[in-house]
């Protein structure tokens, strides 16, 4: 019997996989491209909030037609809510000027971060309150923008039941049923993020969420699809508030992972704010010394086509020298707790690994074995790496296997619901009610003329 089998080994596969790890972070942290927006002028602060309908949304102190008493501590002035056009590259046009946003918005004091439900058009901001003659505090708010108009319906308060303190930095997941946002209580020093649920009458009691938490600041959340960004101050950043990002799956949030340089620097980064796949914006005080707005790309190899990765795997087996075939039978075991007969005899094994297979020689007559006449082993493997699957405690595992691939490749990320997803493995939901789509696309740092894509279908029963 002839198989002709490339056999990677252990060691190899070893290797392969710290070369995802190391090379894998190297790729991604060179791919993001970062350049400054020439938005806002000498010492004013500018921070981008959200992009929707054509505008981004940012905050500034610009002094704006309408004055706003000096008070804060700095002395310096509120901040207010504009938008600007962008082209479809998300690139400043030659005749693009900010827009103050209307007093159906901006107030007298402070407003914060506004964040949009794509689908709904609905806003969520944070602004300044009284809380008596003297002292601000900061409460959320939402309102309706119309993109054929260019108007808002008058604000109205989100009544989020945490006690007296700032409630901040409003955002809300794609299907409008999760608000996430920071608090800090009176008596608190820092910042945390905290969730609460859409009901039929308002929002749930928030809670915490403590993966992400911790004694520092956590503010500035922004979700894009699956994936939250917030800012953190805490110990072991690369300096100020550095970005963060966590995967929800569902019903959990990820340990938060940093990213990578130059999306963070030594100075403050915030509002980290995915527009598409591959594009977005930040903020920072980098270079500058006040805050500006960036723009990001990450540049990816893409693959033109994805492929369902074949895991039927046919061979055709036999003996080099057939015996008497009036007197013997071959009885094949083929190490998947498959038996046939014959001394030719075709298997299709339904996955990759190693399966021992022998052969033995049986009397007809007295259905004796008299010989085994080979024991061999056979490793079953795929032309591309395979998409897998793992269930534990009612979360699935979604990981790349390439152990037992022809072809290997030191980089890949994921695409699902068409987010990038640069994570070793993915967790969803076991009790998903929805197919998931998921695509890998798969290269060598060394040759990224060669990128290749592949695909599975995760239904609800698998």
């Amino acid at each position: 019997m002839k198989t002709l089998i490339n056999k990677p080994s252990i060691l190899s596969y070893l290797f392969l996989t710290t070369l995802w790890m190391v090379g894998m972070d190297r790729y991604f942290a060179q791919s993001y491209e970062i350049k400054i927006m020439k938005i806002g002028k000498g010492s004013e602060q500018v921070f981008a909030t959200d992009f929707y309908g054509n505008s981004l949304f940012f905050c500034s102190n610009a002094k704006a037609k309408k004055n706003k008493t000096i008070v804060n501590e700095d002395n310096s002035r509120f901040l207010n809510l504009y938008r600007i056009e962008l082209d479809e590259n998300l690139i400043l046009s030659g005749g693009s000027k900010p827009i103050l946003l209307s007093e159906k918005i901006n107030s007298d004091l402070n407003e914060g971060p506004i964040f949009f439900n794509k689908e709904t058009g609905e806003a969520y901001f944070s602004s300044n309150v009284k809380s008596d003659s003297t002292a601000l505090s900061l409460a959320i708010f939402s309102s309706k923008f119309d993109t054929s108009t260019g108007l808002f319906s008058p604000r109205e308060n989100v009544a989020l039941e945490l006690g007296d303190g700032n409630y901040s930095n409003p955002t809300v997941t794609e299907d409008g049923k999760m608000l996430i946002f920071s608090f800090t209580a009176l008596t608190d020093t820092s910042s945390s993020l905290y969730y609460s649920t859409k009901l039929i009458d308002g929002w749930s009691t928030p809670l915490p969420i403590e993966i992400l938490n911790t004694s520092s600041n956590e503010s500035f959340p922004r979700i894009y699809k699956s994936t939250l960004y917030f800012a953190s101050d805490r110990p072991g950043g690369m300096g100020g508030l550095d970005i963060y990002k966590s995967t929800f799956n569902g019903v959990n949030f990820e340990n938060p992972k940093i990213l990578p340089s130059p999306v963070n620097s030594e100075a403050d980064d915030f509002l980290f704010t995915q527009i598409s796949r591959n594009k977005g914006f930040l903020s920072s005080n980098r270079g500058q010394g006040t805050d500006r707005i960036y723009r990001f790309e990450q540049n990816l190899p893409t693959s033109p086509t994805y492929v369902e990765t074949d895991i039927n795997f046919c061979y055709t087996l036999q003996d080099e020298t057939i015996q008497d075939k009036e007197r013997y039978d071959y009885v094949w075991e083929l190490g998947d707790g498959t038996k046939k007969n014959g001394a030719i005899v075709n298997h299709c094994f339904q996955d990759t690994g190693t399966y021992k297979v022998s052969c033995h020689l049986m009397d007809i007559e007295t259905l004796i074995i008299e010989e085994d006449i080979m024991n061999a082993t056979i490793e079953v493997v795929s032309e591309l790496p395979l998409i897998r699957v793992s269930e534990y405690a009612g979360t699935k595992t979604i990981f790349l296997e390439q152990k037992w691939s022809r072809r290997n490749f030191t980089n890949f990320y994921w695409i699902v619901n068409d987010e990038v997803i640069t994570d070793e493995r993915l967790t969803i939901n076991a009790n998903h009610s929805k197919p998931y789509v998921v695509k890998a696309v798969l290269w060598n740092s060394e040759n990224l003329s060669e990128v290749s894509g592949i695909i599975k279908t995760i239904t609800p029963s698998e």
